[in-house]
């Protein structure tokens, strides 16, 4: 997907969020902290469905892999790629 007409460049990052009393009851651990995660990317026309206009299944495709990450980073556990 890293090519001139369909994602030119993605950054992601992420930032642990304060600890609540709500997300304390709801499993919040120190090991297990909640997070915000934020993944920009700069698309080409290569994504288009209609024009000007990414398709759906790629859209699907980015959120499963930003909510795939997410989950793995508040899982506690390390699973390297």
């Amino acid at each position: 997907m890293n090519t001139e007409s369909t994602v030119k460049a993605c950054v992601t990052y992420f930032r642990y969020l304060k600890p609540t009393k709500e997300s304390q009851e709801a499993g919040e651990t120190k090991e297990k902290p909640f997070l915000e995660m934020v993944a920009l990317l700069d698309l080409g026309r290569g994504v288009n469905g209609y024009a000007g206009t990414a398709h759906g299944g790629f859209d699907c495709m980015v959120l499963d892999e930003v909510c795939g990450t997410v989950a793995n980073m508040q899982s506690g556990k390390q699973i390297l790629l």
